[in-house]
């Protein structure tokens, strides 16, 4: 709970241990805690978050860079630095220059070392699930369904959600690294998110097919939701709007 000084001395404490029983990520994710627990305390919050920053960093540097616990770090790392942005502990255009650094190397990580692997149409477009016990147990899921960008469970360890390369190079309007990925797994785009993101990429690349492809995406996202009630519904409708502004720069092409 936040400002439960008690469960941050105790977190650290486990952090302590994991980093002398060589867990540096199971550290990281310890001292992620505590700067939740730390909340009404900006000394401590910055210290745990900090922490959390060396333990994420020993973990990508100590493994080989397709390594499960490295993505994992890599993408883990991406969540500490924004969180010392908007709490004031780091400078924001600092700050975020290295956000943007960490997903282009998760990006190209998944894209390099995975473009040829059997489940490329996870690494590279729908996400991958990764899982760990925090006592040095790792694995692999690759649902069918694209993964749940943000969500985190932990229920007898930590489940996180790694977006996909593709996910990556369309945040950062990378449009030619993006169509590379369409070209393939050109059968992974399984949900009218993907689909409609696939139709920009192929629409900023492609500019004779720009306005055919970017009516198709606006389709897409607009049938990219299951409204039940007005609440619902109304979270559906800004959704589109804000996501279809991507589509608007049809207007540039003819």
């Amino acid at each position: 709970m936040p400002g439960d000084e008690a469960s941050y001395n105790k977190v650290c404490r486990a952090a302590e241990l994991w980093r002398a029983d060589g867990q540096p990520f199971s550290a990281g994710i310890a001292m992620w805690n505590a700067s939740r627990a730390a909340w009404g305390n900006p000394e401590n919050m910055n210290m745990a978050l900090r922490l959390a920053q060396q333990d994420f960093s020993t973990v990508i540097e100590s493994n080989p860079p397709q390594a499960v616990p490295t993505l994992a770090a890599l993408y883990k790392l991406q969540q500490i630095l924004r969180d010392r942005i908007d709490f004031g502990f780091l400078d924001p255009v600092v700050g975020t220059g290295d956000v943007r650094t960490l997903a282009s190397e998760l990006a190209q990580r998944l894209f390099a070392h995975f473009k040829t692997n059997s489940n490329a149409d996870n690494y590279l477009v729908r996400g991958v699930q990764i899982t760990t016990s925090l006592d040095g147990e790792w694995g692999t899921r690759f649902p069918a369904h694209e993964v749940p960008v943000g969500v985190e469970t932990r229920e007898g360890g930590v489940l996180l959600n790694i977006p996909s390369s593709f996910h990556y190079r369309v945040k950062q309007r990378d449009w030619t690294a993006a169509h590379d990925i369409i070209a393939l797994c050109p059968h992974a785009f399984t949900s009218n998110g993907l689909r409609a993101w696939r139709s920009v990429a192929i629409g900023h690349v492609r500019p004779e097919s720009a306005r055919v492809e970017f009516d198709r995406a606006a389709d897409e996202f607009e049938a990219d939701f299951q409204p039940e009630g007005i609440e619902a519904l109304a979270a559906a409708v800004a959704r589109f709007v804000a996501r279809a502004e991507i589509a608007g720069v049809s207007q540039r092409f003819p």
